[in-house]
């Protein structure tokens, strides 16, 4: 099973549905991690796949604040780490 047929799945099976279940179709995501230094990483998300239509438009809307949002908490837990040690909560 790939990793969209699992991320597919995964979506079928919720109660309140994806509302761009169709134009997500179409979509996928890289994540590339590049070692800048020893206590830095470069962290790229690129989204490739969108169409022109309304309920792609929207979607990439969606995701782009969403990807915004968990890039801003990774961050903000992985300098957490690095003021408080390893063993922060």
């Amino acid at each position: 099973m790939s990793h969209s047929t699992c991320w597919q799945s995964a979506f079928s099976d919720r109660r309140d549905p994806f509302p761009y279940r169709e134009a997500w179709k179409r979509t996928w995501t890289v994540v590339t991690l590049t070692p800048v230094s020893a206590t830095e990483t470069h962290v790229r998300i690129a989204s490739m796949g969108f169409g022109t239509d309304g309920e792609s438009v929207v979607m990439q809307r969606f995701f782009e604040a969403g990807n915004a949002a968990t890039l801003k908490t990774l961050q903000m837990h992985f300098e957490h780490l690095a003021d408080h040690g390893a063993d922060a909560p």
